[in-house]
This record gives C-alpha cells, sequence and structure tokens, in this order.
C-alpha cells in the first residue's frame, strides 16, 4: 500500500516533515528510530523526530489517513508507527 500527498501538500512543512513522510507513506510499520533517522540528515538523526510525524497528522487526518501506533511489546517502551486510511 502506497499513499501519496503533492508537494503543495507537504509545501508549509519543513524538509525533515517531508522526509519522515517519504518513510511512512509506503503504509508498513517503522520503528520510532526510523522516524528518528529519517527526520534527522544523512549521518545525523534527529530527535525530534516524533514531534516531525506529529506535524503531518492534521494533513493527513484531512484526506482520511491517520497514523497508527502500537507497542512493540507490553513490557517495551518502542513503540511502531504506519499510516493507514480509515478511523483512528
Amino acid at each position: 500500500m502506497s499513499f501519496d500527498l503533492s508537494e503543495n501538500d507537504l509545501e508549509d512543512f519543513n524538509d525533515a516533515v517531508a522526509r519522515v513522510w517519504v518513510l511512512l507513506r509506503d503504509g508498513e510499520w517503522h520503528y520510532a528510530s526510523e522516524i528518528e533517522e529519517a527526520a534527522g540528515s544523512p549521518g545525523r538523526p534527529a530527535r525530534e523526530g516524533l514531534r516531525r510525524m506529529r506535524e503531518l497528522r492534521p494533513l493527513l487526518n484531512s484526506r482520511g489517513l491517520y497514523i497508527e501506533c502500537r507497542r512493540v511489546a507490553a513490557i517495551s517502551r518502542d513503540s511502531i508507527y504506519r499510516v493507514t486510511e480509515g478511523e483512528e
């Protein structure tokens, strides 16, 4: 599954948000560390990667897309995220 937004949709966002979208638009599950790496520049992960992902939410929600979050395991604080269609 793949979702697309036009360049015009992303023009109000910075490059880090656009890079996070490029990662998430495949609809597959991604770890927070992958999102942080996507938000950063080559060789320099961005600690605020999840914040950049949250910046996408209003844009995605307005198009019927949502960011789903799941815990990897009950005893772990690690979460995975993906974009999906439909209700949150």
